[in-house]
């Protein structure tokens, strides 16, 4: 499957690429924080709801989501 991407998309794509090739994986996990705080504000986790995190990562959005209350499973 081909996908043509605008000029922006192209380009964050070509900078995430070279900072995940870059292996400095703490400075990369660091940017993610403020972006997987941002998506659990986004999506209105409350205190007691259930949140799965797939393919966790770093953790930032299973964490930010419990900080916000939030019962959550992350794998």
């Amino acid at each position: 499957m081909t996908t043509s991407l605008s000029p922006d998309l192209v380009s964050l794509r070509e900078k995430q690429q070279k900072v995940w090739s870059s292996g400095d994986y703490n400075r990369i996990a660091a940017l993610t924080v403020p972006v997987n705080e941002a998506t659990v504000v986004a999506a209105s986790v409350i205190p007691g709801e259930r949140v799965l995190d797939v393919a966790t990562g770093t953790g930032h959005s299973a964490l930010a989501a419990a900080r916000q209350g939030g019962d959550v499973t992350a794998i």
